[in-house]
């Protein structure tokens, strides 16, 4: 009897191994099944090869934004309006396209598109192009950011923030999830891909500031050290050098006024003569309307709007102002 037992349960886990292999082999096979299926609906993007993006953002209201290489230089372009692409956007855009890789389908039908924000009027749709044409044509849709940077529990160290966008192929029904911010990044407005630079100054290679706000008020400040600025014999106060150098290092705007041509010379000028001999000018324009308008030679092809006047005051400020 004991040996019958015994020969029973074994049988028994010969045929409970049996089956956990075919459980394992089954699912071994679909995912490899669901990769191969991910890879061929998205297959891995050449963006080496890539030298045009139209975008259709929702936030855009889907209107055609075509980013372009142009030379060596990438410039954005919507309806008549072409300029220069702002740093940095385009590496954004190729690194995500980069690592487009859907992870699950999470949804197979049009019925399901609304909830999960894939549906035309709601999609973001992009078209990468490259010299055999086509690269991919593929709708963004809903987006979900996950901040998981305090861990689970005290005892779980934090894991890293991700983000979870929604994506279709544009002639495709199955919708699928994949990690990263393509939401985010490719739904922007057209002046967020604008160059909205004005000034990105190094102080250190500084060596003069002339503000010029009429023949007879003409101040030149020398730049002996990052930290050390003359007017005449006159040392500049801390407070207000710094302040300046802020406005020196970075300062963007995203306010255009690209109807605008100078008809007559500036307001103001400043002049920032470099080290190496380079000299970067910015001025300030007054339009027939009143409003300010500001350019500087650092992206000549732009006219900002200063619809505040808050450039107007931060780039030239009064002489009272470094020596109150």
């Amino acid at each position: 009897m004991m040996a019958r037992n015994t020969r029973n349960t074994t049988l028994w886990m010969l045929a409970l191994l049996v089956a956990l292999s075919g459980i394992w082999m089954l699912t071994m096979w679909l995912d490899e099944h669901r990769e191969n299926t991910f890879q061929h609906q998205f297959p891995k993007i050449p963006v080496q090869d890539i030298h045009t993006l139209k975008i259709y953002a929702r936030s855009e209201n889907h209107a055609e934004v075509v980013i372009f290489l142009s030379g060596d230089e990438w410039r954005v372009m919507r309806g008549t309006t072409n300029m220069p692409l702002h740093e940095g956007r385009i590496e954004i855009l190729l690194e995500e396209l980069e690592k487009l890789r859907p992870s699950r389908l999470k949804g197979t039908t049009r019925e399901q598109w609304a909830e999960l924000e894939m549906e035309d009027s709601l999609a973001t749709r992009v078209i990468a192009i490259g010299n055999q044409g086509v690269i991919i044509d593929f709708k963004i849709g809903a987006f979900q950011y996950y901040d998981n940077r305090k861990g689970k529990s005290p005892d779980e160290p934090p894991d890293r923030s991700r983000g979870i966008t929604y994506v279709r192929l544009t002639d495709g029904e199955q919708v699928y999830s994949a990690e990263n911010f393509f939401g985010p990044n490719f739904n922007q407005v057209f002046s967020t891909w604008r160059n909205q630079r004005i000034l990105k100054l190094d102080v250190r290679e500084l060596e003069q500031i002339e503000f010029r706000y009429s023949d007879e008020h003409i101040y030149t400040f020398e730049i002996e050290e990052p930290d050390v600025w003359k007017y005449k014999n006159a040392f500049m106060p801390e407070e207000p050098r710094l302040q300046y150098t802020m406005a020196m290092l970075d300062t963007k705007h995203s306010y255009f006024a690209d109807a605008y041509r100078p008809e007559a010379g500036p307001l103001f000028e400043v002049a920032y003569q470099m080290k190496d001999a380079e000299e970067v000018i910015v001025r300030a324009y007054e339009a027939p309307s009143g409003q300010i308008i500001i350019h500087s030679s650092m992206n000549p092809e732009t006219y900002f709007l200063d619809y505040n006047e808050r450039l107007l005051e931060l780039l030239f400020p009064p002489m009272d102002f470094f020596f109150p």
